[in-house]
């Protein structure tokens, strides 16, 4: 967020002039009846209240609600709900904007992320609220707002929310409600404080920064008299996860606390393994890695239909890969279908628009060859489309919504001899009537380059597009906005330019799990080039126009019997996620596979998914998946760890203070330990121990060297 002239009304402020402080900040609000907490406004999560509608609902007592997240430039605001709460945040978060009441004093914490924050709520073992995480489609009582109880809400300090990362924020939620509860039965029970803080360690120290562990510790035992004596077993503990030796856990915690072990396992997602009381020998048999073949050719299902039909004519007349073929037509058949037929999953809707980038090893992937023919097909059956509807150079957040802008209204006032005697609505710019858009970016490493930069909204923008089509950027000098938006997108790029571009932070907010990443290369080689013949491309341009029509009125997709019965048979594999950096980036398995069997029916002119349809779009997340392997391997996503996992397997044998060395000894031995543990963990490296008549000494070896003692 940006904010000129940041400021925040004063203690005597009017509700009315409060709120009009809180537009200028970009945050909007929403009216909340006195003796409220919520407002009663019908559909008020999208109310965006302009500086002139705000003498109409805050001049008359009303309290005043803040949106949170995307409506107020993704404010985000952590909620203590319990003293315990209350008393760890002050020891635990940083620095920020802090706001509460009398009766609940420093209980909101606010902060801005680069992205709308998600709701995320905490209960402790019998149901009661310990905080909630508030972002888009939520709100908070802000000053001088009166709590139903009385007392009337205060700025603690008037400092600018803290800027951090959507993820961060979620781990400050996550760190804060866990310090909480533990704080609860640390003050509950002194007899168990050594086993839980042990337990503790075990169990967070295997997922979490040695930092991050110590300081949930440390706050949880606040008022411990041997809280030094605490800390140091921690630390004694996170060292055994280096070296692998005997540590308790989850199962422990459960005994100690019953179903406090489970609830953290909830919280942070980690799995409530048994405790580690395994020793070091045991670790001498992991197995070695392989390095991944290339993805072996589409499985024939994957060229079901009208796209098999065009790749398949298209195949001997290109040197293009035919997967990168068959990915360029079921992206662009999916985009000029627009967004009328859908399936549906739970509550959301999966239109046909797919994300696909093409990998190549090289830049000689011919990867571009691979769009003309399929561009030439549509022309024939929508030429308007291939006109107005195809861009590249993705830059900015701002700029793909102004290609598929709605209308934009500005609220003008009416004169008349110079005074205001009304208002009316002008359109300034007719917005784009065609919400359709194709986005072909040959030059996806500059894209992710870009996306890098401090303030760009472009990943937040395109996660929103391939989700929900409403986008939308709430800062002063962008009032566009896109409804119902199509987009989908084709990037190349090559192996090499993925892997240094890639910031880890694309993985962790699922920008790159709403890619089809697809390795291709070069298929053949024809000096002359190659050509299909004019009458062929319209022949499948006539039978794509047929497609088109047909999508105007399908409406929702729903799969006959035999393919519900494949379904329920291939979900629980699709859903299982995988480890490291492939899971990341393959972990939306279930929405890609739907979305692509969606396109191979509406490619059928078929109002129901059947099981070939099915079929073919799994045969091509085969490939899909196989692809991510070949490009990420056994990578874990952390780029430290990465880097010590190569240093390792280069040498054969390192020392943990020679991998210091090799880093320039510009990384904590806490960042190096853990990097350790958690290529260790993966099963990447395995230590060695050699006696030196005092503390041993450890090496570093791949998995697949034999280790002695």
């Amino acid at each position: 967020m940006s904010i000129n002239n940041f400021r925040l009304p004063e203690a005597d402020a009017t509700a009315l002039n409060a709120a009009q402080i809180y537009h200028q900040n970009g945050w909007y609000a929403a009216p909340v009846p006195p003796g409220k907490k919520g407002p009663v406004i019908p559909n008020w999560q999208a109310l965006r209240l302009s500086a002139d509608d705000l003498p109409k609902y805050f001049s008359n007592g009303n309290n005043i609600g803040l949106l949170t997240g995307e409506a107020s430039n993704n404010l985000g605001d952590l909620d203590m709900d319990c003293p315990e709460a209350v008393a760890v945040a002050a020891l635990l978060l940083p620095q920020t904007l802090i706001s509460g009441r009398p009766g609940n004093p420093r209980s909101h914490y606010w902060f801005v992320t680069e992205s709308a924050p998600a709701y995320w709520k905490a209960s402790d073992l019998e149901g009661k609220t310990i905080l909630e995480l508030r972002g888009s489609g939520h709100q908070t009582l802000v000053p001088p707002s009166r709590h139903p109880e009385g007392d009337v809400y205060r700025w603690e300090n008037k400092i600018r929310p803290l800027s951090v990362s959507a993820l961060e924020l979620e781990n400050y939620a996550k760190e804060t409600a866990t310090a909480a509860l533990l704080h609860h039965y640390w003050a509950k029970d002194g007899r168990n404080r050594h086993a839980l803080a042990l337990a503790v360690a075990g169990f967070l120290g295997k997922q979490l920064p040695k930092e991050s562990v110590l300081r949930i510790i440390r706050a949880a035992a606040a008022g411990d008299e041997e809280v030094k004596d605490r800390l140091r077993a921690a630390e004694d503990t996170i060292e055994k996860l280096v070296t692998g030796g005997p540590v308790t856990g989850a199962p422990t915690l459960d005994k100690l606390v019953p179903g406090l072990g489970k609830r953290l396992s909830d919280w942070w997602g980690f799995p409530a393994a048994p405790d580690t009381l395994i020793s070091f020998n045991s670790f001498l048999s992991c197995p070695g890695v392989k390095e991944e073949p290339w993805p072996k050719d589409l499985a024939a299902e994957a060229f079901h239909g009208l796209a098999g039909q065009i790749v398949r004519a298209l195949e001997p007349h290109t040197e293009a890969d035919p997967a990168a073929l068959l990915l360029n037509t079921l992206v662009a058949a999916g985009n000029v279908v627009g967004n009328h037929p859908y399936c549906i999953v739970g509550r959301e809707k999966h239109y046909p628009r797919l994300f696909g980038v093409m990998v190549g090893k090289t830049s000689k992937a011919r990867k571009g060859t691979s769009w003309a023919d399929i561009r030439g097909i549509i022309s024939y059956c929508e030429p308007e489309w291939v006109k107005n509807c195809i861009v590249s150079g993705l830059s900015s957040g701002e700029g793909l919504i102004w290609a598929v802008r709605d209308p934009i209204i500005k609220r003008e006032p009416i004169k008349q001899k110079q005074k205001v005697i009304g208002y009316q609505d002008v359109e300034t710019d007719p917005g784009v009537s065609d919400k359709r858009l194709l986005v072909i970016e040959p030059e996806l490493a500059r894209t992710l380059k870009v996306m890098s930069r401090d303030g760009n909204t472009l990943s937040a923008t395109t996660r929103e597009a391939w989700d929900t089509g409403y986008l939308r950027v709430l800062t002063k000098n962008s009032p566009a906005k896109a409804t119902d938006a199509h987009v989908s997108i084709v990037g190349h790029i090559t192996q090499e330019e993925l892997l240094r571009d890639m910031e880890s932070t694309e993985t962790a907010n699922g920008f790159a799990n709403r890619f089809l990443w697809v390795m291709v290369k070069r298929s053949k080689v024809l000096p002359e080039g190659g050509y299909l013949p004019e009458e062929a491309l319209k022949k499948f341009g006539d039978a794509l126009q047929q497609v088109v029509s047909f999508a105007q009125s399908v409406g929702e997709l729903r799969r006959d019997p035999e393919a519900r019965e494949l379904w329920a048979k291939v979900y629980p594999k699709l859903s299982e996620g995988l480890p490291g950096l492939v899971g990341a980036v393959t972990n939306r398995a279930e929405a890609q596979v739907i979305r692509l069997s969606c396109v191979y029916a509406v490619l059928d002119r078929s109002s129901v998914i059947k099981a070939e349809h099915l079929i073919a779009a799994l045969a091509f997340w085969d490939r899909v998946e196989a692809s991510v392997r070949y490009i990420f391997g056994d990578r874990i996503g952390d780029a430290l760890a990465d880097t010590i996992l190569e240093a390792v397997r280069n040498s054969g044998r390192l020392s943990q203070t020679a991998i210091s060395n090799l880093l320039g000894r510009n990384q904590s031995a806490n960042k190096i330990g853990l990097a350790l543990a958690a290529l260790h963990k993966a099963g990447h490296i395995i230590p060695q121990k050699r006696e030196t008549g005092g503390r041993p000494e450890i090496f570093w070896v791949p998995a697949n060297t034999q280790a002695t003692k």
